[in-house]
């Protein structure tokens, strides 16, 4: 065997190590990438759920049932109350919007994220609410999309019906307006 022989098989080996080498590279990216997606997927769900939990605090729920239906039923302190949760709400929304075009969160979790704003701004409330906070508060391209939902579903179902802890809240405020 000569030496161009053996710098020949040394070429080659060295090819195939570098083929190799870029399909486990190639690999490693794609499970970052994996791992990455449903680590922002987990950490927009924990916000989603704090959330949540801060809702059923003392009277969080009625205050965001009365405020959905007539925002001026409201005294200021639950205005700020309102306002704040529910910026923060659409602010996740957002966020998974941007995720969901990007396909790093699942479609049925961006399609409920979308749902679930629209429908709260489709109540009269929340609608006042939404005209005043919109409007710099969020990306054009987030509040198209929102609102082009909200309105081409024509009756989505306002948060109280979709959402166990405003339908309580509002079965409740029903119940003390009967009385």
């Amino acid at each position: 065997m000569n030496w161009e022989a053996i710098g020949a098989i040394g070429e080659i080996m060295g090819v195939i190590l570098i083929l190799v080498t870029l399909i486990y590279l190639s690999s490693q990216i794609r499970t970052q990438n994996s791992i990455a997606k449903a680590d922002g997927h987990r950490d927009l769900i924990k916000q989603l759920a704090s959330l949540h939990r801060r809702a059923d605090e003392g009277n969080s729920s009625d205050i965001f049932v009365r405020g959905s239906l007539d925002l001026d039923s409201l005294n200021t302190s639950e205005k700020i109350h309102f306002d704040s949760f529910f910026h923060e709400y659409i602010h996740i929304c957002e966020q998974a919007y941007y995720m969901g075009r990007d396909k790093y969160i699942p479609a049925g979790s961006y399609d409920a994220f979308m749902f679930a704003a629209a429908s709260f701004i489709s109540s009269p409330g929340a609608r006042v609410w939404w005209e005043l906070s919109r409007v710099g508060g969020y990306a054009s391209d987030f509040v198209k999309i929102v609102e082009e939902l909200r309105d081409a579903e024509g009756q989505i179902p306002p948060a109280w019906e979709i959402l166990p802890n405003f339908r309580y809240a509002y079965d409740d405020l029903k119940a003390r307006n009967q009385s």
